[in-house]
């Protein structure tokens, strides 16, 4: 869009910093999705599908776009209300919706333009891809960082030069203040310490002064709302 002198806007509740610093100071950041709705010529779908964001589009936010808006939708097909879609372009409140899910409900509708869906189904791609997923799951057991997942935020971290350990766990309140707990009653210092969430999950890594006793790592893995806990050490 900034290449064909568009103005671009963009909205993401859960933007991590690494990836704010990489986007293009031409994008302005919407503070709120009504907002980007409401100003948009244009709207495109970068999300993946998850309970959050199935039918995200539908009547109620078709009616906070701009009167005659494209929409596009080249993520997963039920991010959008199909159903309010197709009303959308028969009153003209839609210009065109175009996507590559295609559905039998589509098929025939004016100004709905359908293509096949390749996704990540060229040579490309794929290789493209498993280079990536290499790289990520490489990075995630060296260092417990956490790159493009479905469920939890992202969190990059750096090498691992004392001793780490990385609690995957649900984003209630008094999680943080239980594991901190656990490893201060060890005598265990915590140099360093970081917290990311995303939606109902979170993840939070402590670099420690020591390396914590294998029952600290049991105590932690047993409570109600941790899911898992890793420790990891400095290569020698």
């Amino acid at each position: 869009g900034v290449a064909l002198n568009m103005n671009v806007l963009g909205y993401d509740p859960y933007i991590s910093v690494e990836h704010a610093w990489k986007l293009s100071r031409a994008v302005k950041h919407s503070q709120d999705i009504d907002e980007l709705l409401a100003h948009s010529d244009y709207i495109t779908l970068h999300v993946p599908l998850m309970d959050a964001t199935r039918g995200m589009i539908d009547a109620e936010a078709i009616g906070k776009m701009k009167q005659g808006a494209a929409l596009l939708n080249f993520s997963r097909g039920p991010l959008v209300d199909t159903l309010a879609v197709i009303e959308a372009l028969e009153k003209g409140a839609l210009r065109s919706y175009v996507t590559d899910f295609p559905s039998k409900e589509l098929i025939g509708v004016p100004h709905a333009v359908l293509t096949p869906h390749l996704g990540a189904s060229t040579p490309e791609s794929e290789d493209n891809c498993v280079h990536m997923v290499s790289r990520q799951i490489d990075a995630y057991l060296k260092t417990g960082s956490i790159v493009n997942s479905v469920n939890y935020p992202n969190c990059p971290l750096g090498r691992v030069t004392m001793p780490r350990v990385a609690v995957l766990h649900r984003n209630v309140p008094r999680v943080i203040g239980s594991i901190t707990s656990e490893v201060s009653l060890e005598g265990i210092n915590i140099e360093n310490m970081v917290n990311q969430s995303r939606g109902e999950y979170a993840y939070t890594v402590l670099d420690v002064n020591e390396a914590p006793s294998e029952a600290l790592i049991d105590r932690l893995a047993s409570h109600a709302s941790i899911y898992r806990v890793r420790l990891l050490m400095p290569e020698a």
